[in-house]
């Protein structure tokens, strides 16, 4: 990873297609989004295919395995955010 950071995504909605992703983007030689989660893993898929973000996953669990990660962002509703923040 060449001093980049590994980023996760939990949650494909629209606050990490249009805020999260980007911003981490915009930042190329500081991080990169390795792996992206979602219940809907369509959702997570089609963020995946258009953000080139190569780990696909239906739940964050298995998002959190990945040896790449260094970080999370938590892009859940934020009903849901505990459990993910937590883990």
């Amino acid at each position: 990873m060449s001093g980049e950071l590994g980023i996760g995504i939990i949650g494909a909605g629209s606050i990490a297609k249009g805020g999260h992703i980007p911003g981490y983007l915009s930042i190329p030689d500081r991080c990169r989004v390795v792996a992206i989660a979602d219940i809907e893993i369509g959702r997570a898929k089609n963020l995946a295919t258009q953000f080139g973000i190569p780990h696909v996953f239906e739940s964050y669990e298995e998002l959190l395995d990945v040896d790449e990660i260094g970080a999370v962002s938590v892009c859940t509703p934020p009903h849901a955010h505990a459990p993910a923040t937590i883990a």
